[in-house]
């Protein structure tokens, strides 16, 4: 999926500030990749049957519309709400499996932090 993107578009994995990629552990394997750059771009890689969509955003048009934190039992969700209408959520639990719901957590607080 990498190698679809920099096809896309002049990509330099040095620009890539954060990653976060959803649903790995998925029944159906097909893992979205969140990319965020350091020119405040999004882009987000959806695998499809036929290959994989590819969208862009730009970080100016996203805003958090909400982000639930559950200290307790180490639960955090982020929804983006963009401009055009489209939104996403983030959620360490959904998005991982036990061993990693942890690093998914704070991960989604990285990424909270670029919107504050």
């Amino acid at each position: 999926m990498m190698k679809l993107a920099k096809k896309l578009m002049t990509f330099n994995t040095d620009d890539v500030i954060l990653f976060y990629p959803k649903a790995v552990f998925s029944d159906d394997g097909l893992v979205q990749l969140y990319l965020f750059t350091k020119n405040n771009r999004l882009l987000i890689i959806d695998p499809d049957i036929d290959g994989a969509v590819v969208k862009f955003f730009d970080l100016g048009c996203v805003k958090p519309s909400c982000l639930k934190v559950k200290t307790f039992d180490k639960n955090v969700q982020l929804t983006l709400g963009f401009d055009c209408g489209e939104t996403f959520t983030l959620d360490n639990v959904k998005d991982s499996n036990s061993h990693w719901q942890d690093d998914y957590y704070e991960r989604i607080l990285e990424i909270a932090r670029l919107f504050t």
